[in-house]
């Protein structure tokens, strides 16, 4: 699948190095983008957590940033306290409406640009 032509991503990725795209049917129960993807985010398999652990520490010891974990989007008090430029997780919110949010992370070595697109 491409990236959808509505979503904010769609000219940043024109110009990427790399990009991908993943699609999944889900049910609509009237909630925003970020409600979706902070649901997502919760529900992290262990293992992925101790990759990311393990990662953590590696990547660190050759000067590169410590990322976090994803389940660490729990931390936030209510989904209106987030707002654009803080930190959810492992990214930081870049933009936010109700049908898409766009989360992002830069280092030494790439930036990563992330979209939940909710149609």
């Amino acid at each position: 699948m491409s990236v959808p032509k509505h979503s904010e991503l769609f000219d940043y990725a024109k110009g990427a190095y790399f990009s991908d795209s993943f699609s999944r049917e889900i049910p609509n129960t009237n909630q925003t983008a970020l409600d979706v993807y902070l649901e997502i985010a919760k529900q992290t398999p262990v293992w992925v957590s101790f990759l990311m652990a393990a990662r953590n520490r590696i990547v660190s010891m050759l000067g590169l940033k410590h990322l976090g974990r994803l389940q660490d989007v729990m931390l936030a008090e209510s989904v209106a306290s987030i707002g654009v430029g803080e930190r959810i997780g492992i990214f930081t919110l870049h933009s936010n409406s109700d049908t898409e949010i766009v989360l992002e992370d830069s280092d030494k070595h790439l930036d990563v640009r992330v979209s939940f697109y909710w149609t």
